[in-house]
């Protein structure tokens, strides 16, 4: 299930996960430095793959980026509570209204018609919890105060 965030149903998913990404680095120009960005995305992958196997052993199969995308603006939002709180308070509300919706079964079947296939809604829902705990922890990572030495 790993790899399967690299791969597509069809071109309208793929655009559409493009288009996710482009909007996150628009909606955030000052993005994540490319090595960290490669490594959150990692173990997001990591986190969205062993929940679906857990929570979904019927699944055979998972494709798109949209679950990393999710956990990507959950940690953007995250970061932005600092600088642009409002914003950052309305996309994280929002989103977590669309994944309610999406857990419900409403707001799914246009896409799902225009990707030909369903909608995961679990891996969006892990992508922005992994999202969550993993900016959690780089704000407590940046708060404990480093120990001193008895050298």
């Amino acid at each position: 299930m790993f790899t399967g965030h690299l791969v597509h149903l069809n071109v309208n998913h793929l655009l559409l996960n493009l288009a996710g990404v482009l909007i996150l680095a628009l909606l955030f120009p000052r993005f994540l430095p490319a090595d960290r960005l490669l490594w959150i995305t990692l173990l997001m992958a990591a986190a969205i793959s062993l929940g679906l196997l857990s929570l979904r052993p019927d699944l055979a199969s998972y494709r798109g980026f949209s679950g990393c995308i999710h956990g990507l603006a959950a940690i953007l939002a995250m970061t932005g509570l600092k600088t642009d709180r409002w914003f950052s308070i309305t996309l994280l509300s929002a989103l977590s209204v669309k994944l309610v919706l999406e857990g419900f079964g409403l707001d799914r079947s246009e896409t799902t018609a225009l990707i030909g296939g369903p909608v995961i809604w679990e891996a969006h829902a892990l992508g922005f919890a992994s999202g969550l705990l993993i900016a959690g922890a780089g704000f407590i990572r940046r708060r404990t105060p480093k120990q001193s030495s008895l050298e």
